[in-house]
């Protein structure tokens, strides 16, 4: 593999500059197998980072500097990502408007920021003459004790008002019931489209691709049939 070269002019490649090249080579690499919804939130992470260390070079962030970095960002309230002109707010309005509240980010979602950005650090050394270490290396949270979490089962009662929420008429009314019978995700349902109907061995069942410009998959995997309940 070729090895990318340095600037060095300023202190060596700044965040921004790794952060393009990284993501550049992640949209062309078909062995990467990255959706288009992981690139999309990996792109704001970097955006996040950069905005609140003032893009420095890559090989001047420390440990403190992502330390700083996770702390607040773990302040932010869960929802601050689907407020209106919440992702155009520089870091600091950001924090000023979202990060005082009393809930926080959960751990589970502090790991997903620790990864993209050790996995641009490790691309780094892997694959360019940066020499530095993975500030964000050992700075996961704990994960929480899945025995503690996990979902809690609708009630009868919640379920018949869910499904009685919209008339028959409505696309809407269609989704739950899908995701009831067939246990896709959400995102999968969203995208189905009339073709995606077909009959396979006798059996009619939902199509899960990306095949369609508007489509995406989470993962290899992902890519399936799924049976179409006969209820």
């Amino acid at each position: 593999r070729s090895v990318t070269r340095i600037r060095t002019s300023n202190g060596g490649m700044t965040f921004e500059e790794a952060a393009s090249r990284y993501l550049d080579e992640l949209r062309h690499d078909p062995n990467a197998r990255i959706t288009e919804q992981t690139l999309i939130r990996t792109e704001r992470v970097f955006a996040l980072f950069k905005d609140y260390s003032g893009n420095p070079a890559l090989a001047a962030i420390d440990k403190d500097t992502a330390r700083e970095f996770l702390t607040k960002i773990a302040g932010l309230d869960p929802m601050w990502g689907k407020q209106r002109g919440a992702k155009d707010m520089p870091f600091a309005k950001l924090i000023e408007k979202f990060g005082h509240g009393d809930r926080r980010l959960s751990n589970a979602t502090i790991n997903k920021y620790v990864h993209s950005l050790s996995a641009l650090c490790s691309w780094a050394l892997r694959t360019t003459n940066y020499d530095g270490r993975n500030p964000f290396q050992g700075q996961s949270r704990a994960k929480p004790d899945p025995k503690q979490t996990g979902w809690k089962a609708y009630s009868i009662a919640e379920l018949k008002k869910l499904f009685a929420s919209r008339p028959a008429q409505d696309t809407m009314h269609w989704l739950p019931l899908v995701a009831l019978f067939s246990g896709m995700r959400l995102g999968e349902i969203y995208q189905l489209r009339t073709d995606d109907v077909l009959r396979k061995n006798g059996v009619w069942c939902f199509r899960v691709s990306a095949e369609g410009d508007d489509q995406h998959i989470k993962t290899g995997a992902g890519w399936r049939p799924v049976p179409i309940h006969s209820e």
